[in-house]
C-alpha cells in the first residue's frame, strides 16, 4: 500500500509539471492565462512535496526571473500579494517589507487581501499584532467563531471560509491566541461541513491542511467521540444523530470523549404565563400594516408584518408565527 501511495504521488507531480506555463507558472488549465491563485497553491504543493522526499524538478532560475519581472509590472494588488508569497516560497532576498508597504498604503484592499498581508509579514518574520482581528470575527448560533466579509460579493478567493483559514493560520502563529479561540475556529469549519463535506475539493484541501495537525495533535487519527449518560439513565452513545426523551423528574449528567466536538442540544416543553422579551441570537418585532392603535377594525383586511434580524449567523431559519 505505500508503495501504490508513493507511485500515486509521483504521478500527481508528473501531471503538475505538465500543466505548467513556459513562464513557469499554472493557468486554470494548460496553456490558458496565468493565475497567480493557482501557481502559489501548486508550488506549495510541489515544495511540500520535495520537502517529504519527492523527485521534484523545477526550473527556479526561469521562476525567480518571472516573479521580478510580474511584480514589477502587474499592478493588481491580488495578484502582487500572491506573486510576493510566491517570491517567499522560492525564499527569494528581496525587500518585503518595502513591498508590503507599497501595497498597503493603496488603501483599498478587501478585507480577504488584508489577511493576506497579514500571513505575508507573519512569513516574512515582520512583526504583526492579531488583536486587529478580534474587531472582525463574529459567532454562529453554535457559538463558533468565523470572519465575514459583508463588503464583498463572495467568490471561490474571497468568501467566509476562505477569510476564517487565514485568520486561524495568523491567529495560530501568534503566541498570544488562546487555544479556545482556535478551537472555536476549528468547530466553524466542521459546523460548515454539514453534508459530510464542504463545497469543492479547494476548499476542502485548505481547510484539512490547515486544522488537521491541531486536531490530531500527538494521535495518529483523532478519537471519534463518544458521548456518556450516567444517573437514573446509562449510556454510551457512539454513533450519531442520537435523541432521546426523559420523563419528568429523572436526573442525569453528560460527558463526552473523543476529540472531535459533538453538538448536545436539551429543551422541554412547559407553561410560561409571563414570558419575556429575549434578544440574544435574534430579535423579532411584529407589526400591522392598517394601524399604530394595536386595534384592528372588523372587515377591514390587514397585514402583520414581521421583522426578522439575525445577529449570528445562521444558513436556515423557521419562524412560527400565530394568528
Amino acid at each position: 500500500a505505500r508503495i501504490e501511495f508513493i507511485l500515486f504521488i509521483d504521478e500527481l507531480i508528473s501531471l503538475l509539471l505538465k500543466s505548467q506555463e513556459s513562464n513557469g507558472l499554472w493557468g486554470w488549465w494548460k496553456n490558458t492565462n496565468t493565475s497567480y491563485w493557482i501557481s502559489l497553491h501548486a508550488l506549495e504543493a510541489l515544495y511540500q512535496a520535495r520537502a517529504m522526499g519527492f523527485n521534484v524538478k523545477l526550473d527556479e532560475n526561469k521562476l525567480t526571473d518571472n516573479m521580478i519581472w510580474e511584480l514589477d509590472n502587474n499592478q493588481d494588488l491580488a495578484d502582487r500579494i500572491k506573486i510576493l508569497k510566491i517570491m517567499r516560497l522560492l525564499n527569494l532576498r528581496i525587500n518585503y517589507t518595502a513591498y508590503i508597504t507599497e501595497i498597503s498604503k493603496v488603501g483599498k484592499l478587501s478585507f480577504n487581501n488584508q489577511l493576506q498581508l497579514l500571513e505575508l509579514k507573519q512569513l516574512c518574520n515582520i512583526p504583526v499584532s492579531a488583536d486587529s482581528l478580534k474587531s472582525f470575527q463574529q459567532l454562529t448560533t453554535l457559538g463558533n467563531i468565523y470572519f465575514p466579509d459583508k463588503h464583498v460579493n463572495t467568490d471561490l478567493q474571497e468568501n467566509d471560509i476562505q477569510n476564517t483559514i487565514l485568520a486561524y493560520r495568523i491567529l495560530r502563529n501568534d503566541s498570544l491566541t488562546d487555544k479556545a479561540t482556535l478551537a472555536k475556529i476549528r468547530n466553524y469549519f466542521l459546523e460548515e461541513r454539514r453534508n459530510g463535506y464542504w463545497q469543492n475539493t479547494y476548499e476542502s484541501a485548505q481547510i484539512i491542511e490547515t486544522i488537521l495537525p491541531d486536531l490530531l495533535g500527538n494521535n495518529a487519527r483523532p478519537d471519534k467521540p463518544e458521548l456518556t449518560i450516567s444517573g437514573d439513565i446509562s449510556k454510551t452513545i457512539k454513533e450519531f444523530p442520537f435523541e432521546m426523551q426523559l420523563d419528568p423528574g429523572q436526573k442525569i449528567s453528560v460527558s463526552k470523549t473523543g476529540d472531535l466536538p459533538i453538538y448536545f442540544a436539551t429543551y422541554q416543553r412547559y407553561w410560561n404565563a409571563e414570558p419575556k422579551r429575549k434578544e440574544v441570537d435574534f430579535i423579532i418585532t411584529t407589526t400591522f400594516d392598517q394601524t399604530n392603535s394595536g386595534q384592528l377594525k372588523a372587515g377591514k383586511e390587514s397585514k402583520l408584518i414581521v421583522n426578522l434580524v439575525v445577529k449570528k449567523d445562521a444558513d436556515y431559519v423557521m419562524l412560527n408565527i400565530p394568528i
